[in-house]
């Protein structure tokens, strides 16, 4: 098992974008639509649950504020408890991407 490093963010982004159908420039973007708002608070919930990542050092790979990335974790927490498919989407990209966590620390299996 390799320890979740820096580049894995790029990882979670790549596996987002490609779950909600959406390329790597619109997940950077400023719009709203409903299909980049789900790829980056999944994104943003993905990366704060399976890395050690600081909330600026998300927003930075997100291209977002650390209060947007608080805000983006909280809804995605909402969301997975109302809309089932978005829950689903989080646990196939999960998986598509061999996380595990163990205790504290998260791992990507090899």
């Amino acid at each position: 098992m390799a320890k979740i490093s820096t580049k894995d963010l790029s990882l979670i982004k790549f596996y987002c974008c490609k779950e909600f159908k959406i390329s790597e420039l619109e997940f950077l973007s400023n719009r709203r639509d409903s299909q980049f708002v789900k790829a980056r608070i999944a994104a943003s919930w993905i990366a704060r649950e399976f890395t050690l990542h600081s909330f600026p050092s998300i927003a930075m790979a997100f291209n977002r504020d650390h209060s947007t990335i608080i805000y983006s974790i909280n809804q995605a927490e909402k969301k997975m408890e109302k809309d089932t498919a978005f829950g689903e989407s989080i646990i196939k990209i999960i998986g598509n991407m061999n996380l595990k966590k163990l205790g504290n620390e998260a791992f990507l299996v090899a």
